[in-house]
Parts: C-alpha cells; sequence; structure tokens
C-alpha cells in the first residue's frame, strides 16, 4: 500500500467559521501522492512494480468472446461492394412480403471467426413478411472473409449487415 494524503479543496470562509475537523495538510509539505482519503501505507516495503511476474494459471487463456471492433477489420473478398452484389444476387424476395408491399431494411449481426468462418446470425432490426429469416439465409451462404486481427492476431468479431427490401 502506497502512503496518500487526502487533497482538500480550498474553500474561502471567514475565521468564525471555520472549525478543525481534521488536520490540513499544506501543498508544499505533501511528499506522498495525493487520493481522496488519507492512507498509512507500507513505505518501507520491497517494491515489487519492477518484477516480471508471469501467472502460470492465465498462461495461454484467449478471450473467447468476440470483439465488436478491433484494429483490422474482417472483410470480405473483394470488398464491401462485392459483399453487397453478393448479398443482392443471392437474395430472394420473400412471397409474403410481395403480397403485403414490405419493403425496407434488415439489420443482420453475426460473427466472423479467427479462420474467416461466418456464425451465429441474428437479426438486430427486421421489418418482418419473411424478410428477416431471408436475410438470415443469405448471411448463412457469406463465404470466408479474412479475419480481423487486433495485436496482430486473428480474433473473432462482430460484423453487421444491412440487408436492403425494395419492391421494383
Amino acid at each position: 500500500v502506497v502512503s496518500t494524503v487526502k487533497f482538500v479543496p480550498p474553500v474561502v470562509k471567514k475565521d468564525e467559521e471555520v472549525k478543525q475537523e481534521e488536520e490540513i495538510v499544506k501543498q508544499a509539505d505533501i511528499k506522498q501522492e495525493i487520493s481522496t482519503v488519507t492512507v498509512k501505507g507500507n513505505t518501507d516495503a520491497v517494491d515489487l512494480s519492477n518484477l516480471d511476474v508471469k501467472d502460470e494459471s492465465t498462461a495461454g487463456i484467449v478471450e473467447d468472446k468476440p470483439y465488436d471492433y478491433v484494429e483490422q477489420m474482417p472483410e470480405f473478398p473483394g470488398g464491401q461492394g462485392e459483399l453487397l452484389k453478393f448479398v443482392a444476387k443471392n437474395t430472394k424476395y420473400p412471397a409474403l412480403a410481395l403480397r403485403n408491399q414490405i419493403e425496407g431494411r434488415v439489420y443482420i449481426k453475426f460473427v466472423v471467426d479467427e479462420n474467416g468462418q461466418v456464425s451465429s446470425p441474428s437479426v438486430t432490426k427486421g421489418i418482418g413478411g419473411g424478410c428477416d429469416e431471408e436475410a438470415v439465409r443469405v448471411v448463412k451462404l457469406l463465404p470466408r472473409f479474412a479475419p480481423g486481427k487486433q495485436n496482430g492476431r486473428a480474433v473473432k468479431v462482430y460484423f453487421s449487415l444491412p440487408v436492403n427490401f425494395t419492391i421494383k
């Protein structure tokens, strides 16, 4: 524990209004770190901050949770334009949506894993009429992406994709 001294913000008052609840330390006398409370630390202990400590219990464990954003986001082969072309080419307008004149945009969120495979597609915003299910079906058809990278290694990343449904 490092010794700290409580920082007391100055308040201007008349002498009659001042009551000494705790000792106020002058700023020039402070040789310790400033904190929100005064703490008597163990200053004569050995300093362990420079040691290179390796925790064997967590060695090799990789966080399995997908990232929302990484240094290098996953990329579809050919870029974003090719991704949109692939989705447009493989999307079939649902009959129920055609009958009911349903148009709009379905937002799909899925995971691109370390190998670039697409998994766990889910609808974040749908329009119904079978359009949501069709968008999920098309996302499941997507080929392998170039995986996202964080700190130079491939990781799982969430990817969002809008799928447009318009009646021509």
